[in-house]
């Protein structure tokens, strides 16, 4: 079983009296393979010590494009322990260091040498690639092939691949995968609030690039090279997109090895990534440098895979979005009829959606459908500015709101045009409320509407719903006008209704209430 080193603080080194500044050299050691012990007791320069690395072996030498490569260790002070082996030559067991140290491991095939900064180290040395290495500091850092890890205690085990840190720090890691892979990796939710990347071939390009995965934690970090686990705190960037969370897990497609030569093109995915406890989510899109989208959600615990595609995260959550009307265009003008939202400015041009939900929500982003259950709540419309919100109790002209079991968002392509159409499919003790303006009257007013059925379903494109209900169930719409006359009733196994332009459409027709 593996236990952590015996920290530099209470190595015996701690206990000795500090030399004034006036006296100090700076000290070096190395560990090299293939050397003399009397090479190394005649040749060896004043205040460096080189020592054989190979404890314990009863092998032969290494030949030398298998002999492991050199490592340079340089601090203001140091203790090195040496013990002779089973061959009866002297070997390092134990090295304590104090004082700007720094560890360079040197590779011909790379461009810069895995290097170890930090205030204290303390080494443990049993041969071969075993080692265990302890670095504090303020920060401590290693670096190695584009890769960071920082912390105030690092504890590195080469053997088993591991590294560690206790207390707060910070992970860089080059992998593959644009904005696309950014945007389904936070969010989940690309299917119903991207709508230019998957389109445009701006965003094949960046898909394509290389991105810096950045991950803070406060209380701890275990890392194989294949999952690494964070804990307290956890934030993480990945382009235009922010993550926080209390607890994060993230596989990589390929393991990051500490002690074998990593080909300097390998660059992992980020395959897999679970996230828990206070997750929240912030995204933004943009095309040509213009702002178009942007995501903030909150759930219980989020899982992403990037492979398949597939995210899901369990509630309670919810799911705020911020969509240009027009992406394209500096001016609000669309083609495209909008349900329940007002004429627009140009000052009023993007449409706001929240979804509230207690149960699972599950979406793909390749196939940009997302699903929420248990006692969903959708609110939407237009709004003047992004970040503005629609009060569901209050609603303004042209917005909406829909409650149900479950909820199904679809996003759709739109002929000739990059700008995408959603739809809805509400399940389950399905209620909806609006106030929409009428366009189809001389004069445009604001009407309200009330409706209930067993399912209801919305097309954006056609700015139409459908009411339908099962059984001896009978769907129901109510329309209310602010002229103080009786709202309007319709009872129907199934209607069509249209509230832009007032117009609906009945198919087993119950009872009429109200209507001209």
């Amino acid at each position: 079983e593996e236990t952590k080193p015996q920290s530099a603080p209470n190595a015996p080194i701690g206990v000795q009296t500090p030399q004034t500044p006036a006296s100090i050299k700076h000290a070096a050691f190395s560990v090299e393979d293939a050397l003399t012990l009397q090479r190394q007791n005649t040749e060896a320069p004043a205040g460096r010590a080189t020592i054989s690395k190979n404890r314990n072996s009863r092998l032969p030498e290494k030949k030398p494009e298998e002999t492991p490569e050199p490592i340079m260790v340089v601090s203001e002070f140091m203790k090195i322990r040496i013990q002779k082996n089973e061959l009866g030559k002297d070997e390092v067991s134990e090295i304590w260091t104090e004082g700007n140290i720094t560890v360079n491991q040197f590779n011909e095939e790379q461009d810069q040498p895995r290097h170890i900064t930090g205030n204290q180290l303390h080494i443990q040395n049993n041969g071969s690639n075993d080692q265990i290495l302890h670095v504090i500091g303020n920060p401590a850092k290693i670096n190695a092939q584009g890769s960071q890890i920082e912390g105030e205690h690092i504890y590195l085990y080469r053997l088993a691949n591991r590294a560690e840190v206790q207390g707060k720090g910070l992970l860089l890691l080059p992998v593959r995968g644009g904005q696309k892979a950014a945007g389904g990796l936070l969010s989940g939710a690309e299917g119903i609030s991207n709508e230019n990347s998957l389109a445009s071939p701006l965003a094949t390009d960046s898909d394509s690039q290389d991105n810096l995965l950045e991950i803070h934690w406060d209380q701890e970090m275990i890392f194989d090279g294949l999952t690494a686990n964070f804990f307290g705190k956890v934030r993480t960037n990945l382009g235009d997109n922010r993550l926080r969370c209390q607890e994060m897990e993230v596989v990589l497609s390929d393991r990051v090895s500490f002690t074998e030569k990593n080909p300097s093109e390998q660059k992992p995915d980020v395959h897999f990534i679970t996230c828990r406890d206070g997750v929240e989510v912030e995204s933004n899109e943009y095309l040509d440098n213009r702002l178009i989208g942007i995501r903030r959600a909150s759930f219980w615990q989020m899982n992403v895979d990037q492979q398949t595609g597939n995210a899901e995260a369990r509630g309670p959550g919810w799911l705020v979005l911020w969509r240009r009307e027009n992406p394209e265009k500096n001016d609000s003008q669309t083609k495209v009829s909008q349900a329940n939202l007002p004429q627009k400015t140009e000052s009023d041009s993007w449409n706001y959606t929240r979804i509230d939900f207690n149960g699972k929500m599950a979406g793909n982003v390749s196939q940009r459908s997302t699903t929420f259950d248990d006692r969903v709540q959708i609110t939407y419309g237009g709004v003047k500015r992004p970040l503005d919100t629609i009060d569901r109790d209050k609603l303004p002209p042209g917005a909406g709101s829909m409650r149900s079991n479950s909820l199904k968002l679809i996003q759709h392509d739109i002929e000739g045009q990059k700008k995408k159409s959603i739809s809805m499919l509400a399940k389950g003790n399905a209620e909806v409320e609006g106030n929409t303006l009428i366009k189809s009257k001389q004069t445009p007013t604001s009407q309200e509407f009330s409706a209930s059925a067993d399912t209801i379903s919305f097309d954006e494109s056609k700015d139409q719903y459908m009411l339908r209900s099962f059984g001896n169930r009978k769907a129901t719409l109510r329309r209310f006008s602010h002229s103080g006359q009786n709202p309007q009733r319709v009872v129907s196994q199934q209607i069509d209704f249209s509230p832009s332009h007032d117009q609906v459409t009945l198919h087993g027709v119950t009872e009429l209430q109200g209507l001209p």
